[in-house]
């Protein structure tokens, strides 16, 4: 219950940051003289890429929204659930298999609104769950105590029957620390879940 209501406390607050940094930015990109009245958000999975290749003519509709100076049109940005990558990473990708200069900011993906509860969180023992890296992403974002959920469940034997055949690579982060860190905070039932 407690969590449900300081949840629906943060959600609004969160998209309203993210509505006013998206702006920021686009107004930044677009030459002063001529600002585009409108925008446009690409859902890149099964809009833009089918698995890793550009689907159509997608390349070339997203070349058209930029000027010849490369400077932005029309401002667009591209949105995905999935994640699991830096939105370095992503922006990357994207700029090989669209052959158009994509900036991480350009990127949101279902884990970007964890960035606004970087002052909150920054310097807690966050355990990261997910597909692909979300401990590097968190630590990309400066969260500072980061843990992945498979380097979590190996401070435990026998808690995950496929532990012997993950191979882990852990971060850089004092492993007898965290476990004391959670087991105090398992116990006092301080700890802290972010979704």
């Amino acid at each position: 219950m407690r969590f449900q209501r300081s949840l629906a406390l943060v959600l609004p607050r969160m998209r309203n940051k993210f509505q006013s940094q998206a702006s920021r930015y686009f107004s930044s990109l677009l030459e002063s003289e001529q600002r585009s009245s409108f925008g446009i958000a690409f859902d890149i999975d099964g809009v833009i890429l089918r698995g890793r290749d550009p689907i159509g003519g997608s390349p070339q509709a997203v070349r058209r929204l930029l000027k010849d100076s490369g400077n932005l049109n029309v401002p667009f940005l591209f949105l995905t659930n999935g994640g699991g990558v830096p939105e370095s990473k992503r922006a990357n990708e994207l700029s090989e298999q669209l052959g158009v200069k994509i900036l991480p900011s350009q990127v949101l993906q279902g884990h970007s609104p964890f960035k606004s509860l970087l002052k909150r969180y920054e310097n807690q023992l966050i355990i990261a769950a997910g597909k692909g890296e979300p401990a590097v992403v968190m630590s990309e974002y400066g969260f500072k105590k980061v843990v992945s959920i498979d380097e979590y469940a190996s401070l435990f034997e026998n808690i995950d029957p496929l532990s012997e055949y993950k191979k882990l690579c852990f971060l850089p982060i004092d492993l007898e620390w965290v476990l004391s860190e959670l087991l105090w905070k398992v116990f006092s039932i301080e700890f802290t879940i972010i979704l």
